[in-house]
């Protein structure tokens, strides 16, 4: 038994020593981690205004392919890739190392390359649900938005610091506010007609009714928000009614560029004109573009891209 404990002793011995060998294999595994890479040489002030130049003409065609870009699906698809080719120029400019002293003006650029990039997103997106349907609003938005205020500011910065960058989004945009007079004819003015259309719009935003046939307009006229009007001289024939509602008419693309909604009467109208013993009978029609009690007509919505404009 005696002998029994004494070679027992160098056991726990050596089971101590394993396990201090142990403790010091773990402990040297939990030392300081690596140091990261060093950073990259800084480039040339001549190199770095080079990739500015290239950026800038970049970006600047982008700004312009959005600034001519038509109404509803062609602008909102316009601004949503400029948004992502804005986004890529920032993480292409993030990965240099700026020139001495040009550190704080670097990262202003980059902020605001980032801050444009999400604010074209996010107009795509209010394009899409049409908060947003033509190019003179979307232009207002992105040119009064925090991107493009901060790209104004890094301008300034970069400007200071002895680098040139093109203020590609220039100045702020007035939002647009274009409302034609009550009963003004938008298109159409060639008719020869005795039918008569008078027409209230109740709703909260003027409207633009347009007769069409086979689809093509015919003749459209402005209604006011909370007004009457009435088209005149409307030539006998069949006629689907399509309406449009919104805020600031665009002339150019016949649409309203915010807040458009668009809706056809599900029956069309005919106008007829018959010589009578007592006279001349026309056709004469009363349409609301707003809900109302006991009214007999229904509209359906439109797709914007098939409204005749």
């Amino acid at each position: 038994m005696v002998r029994s404990r004494v070679r027992g002793r160098p056991s726990s011995v050596a089971s101590l020593l394993v396990g201090a060998v142990l403790l010091g294999v773990v402990a040297g595994c939990g030392g300081a981690p690596p140091e990261p890479p060093p950073a990259p040489a800084r480039v040339t002030p001549e190199a770095y205004q080079q990739l500015l130049n290239t950026t800038n003409a970049s970006l600047a065609g982008s700004w312009r392919s959005v600034a001519s870009a038509g109404p509803y699906d062609a602008v909102g698809g316009t601004v949503a890739t400029a948004g992502v080719s804005t986004g890529r120029a920032a993480d292409q400019l993030a990965a240099i190392n700026p020139p001495a002293g040009l550190d704080e003006p670097h990262a202003a650029l980059l902020a605001g390359l980032r801050q444009l990039a999400d604010d074209m997103s996010g107009v795509s997106g209010r394009v899409r649900t049409f908060e947003l349907c033509a190019t003179p609003s979307v232009m207002s938005t992105l040119s009064a938005g925090p991107g493009a205020d901060r790209m104004r500011e890094a301008a300034v910065k970069l400007r200071a610091a002895g680098i040139q960058w093109a203020d590609f989004t220039g100045d702020k945009i007035p939002m647009p506010e274009t409302r034609l007079d009550n009963g003004a004819i938008v298109n159409g003015a060639g008719r020869g007609g005795l039918g008569r259309l008078a027409i209230t719009n109740g709703n909260a935003t003027d409207a633009v009714l347009t007769l069409a046939q086979n689809g093509a307009p015919v003749v459209s006229i402005y209604i006011q928000q909370g007004a009457k009007a009435e088209l005149a001289q409307i030539s006998d024939g069949s006629y689907q009614v399509f309406y449009t509602l919104g805020v600031d008419w665009s002339g150019a693309d016949r649409l309203f560029t915010r807040a458009c909604r668009f809706s056809q009467f599900d029956q069309a109208l005919a106008f007829t004109t018959t010589e009578q013993p007592d006279g001349t009978h026309y056709t004469a029609y009363d349409v609301t573009l707003q809900p109302v009690a006991g009214g007999k007509a229904r509209t359906s919505p439109v797709d914007a891209r098939s409204f005749p404009r």
